[in-house]
């Protein structure tokens, strides 16, 4: 059964472009759909099925959705980050020198939120350097 296509392409001689798109200004290569993918690959062997890349200085890959995940990531490794990563809902929260706790507010939790700390001054006198807390405990407002 073949399925209705708009476009089909494929290169079987090893190494050239199915398809390809340029544009000086605007989507290069766009694609919709009310009910399957917009966009669909498949690749064999150590390569990406797909690829985002800008050689200046905007993103690479966006995804984005109003209602859902805006990307998904499965494998046996889901995320790989090399270099830097940046959380917007991230921050600091420093426990005053002599106190055993602080308060954040303004941070939407919710049950399945997850929550790291990471000690990041060693802690003088402690004669261990770093220390650990032996409990983290997050609440929300209503509790």
């Amino acid at each position: 059964m073949r399925l209705p296509r708009a476009i089909r392409a494929w290169n079987r001689g090893g190494g050239g472009l199915g398809v390809s798109g340029i544009s000086n200004s605007g989507d290069a290569v766009s694609g919709a759909s009310g009910t399957g993918h917009a966009f669909f690959g498949v690749a064999g062997g150590l390569v990406a099925s797909v690829v985002g890349k800008n050689v200046g200085s905007g993103v690479g890959v966006r995804g984005e959705c109003a209602a859902g995940l805006g990307v998904l990531a499965i494998g046996a490794v889901a995320l790989e980050v090399h270099g830097p990563a940046v959380f917007s809902r991230s921050g600091v929260l420093t426990v005053a020198a002599g106190k055993s706790s602080a308060t954040k507010t303004g941070v939407a939790l919710t049950s399945s939120s997850l929550i790291l700390a990471t000690m990041q001054q060693d802690r003088a006198g402690s004669g261990s350097g770093r220390q650990c807390p032996t409990s983290l405990a997050a609440r929300s407002p209503s509790t």
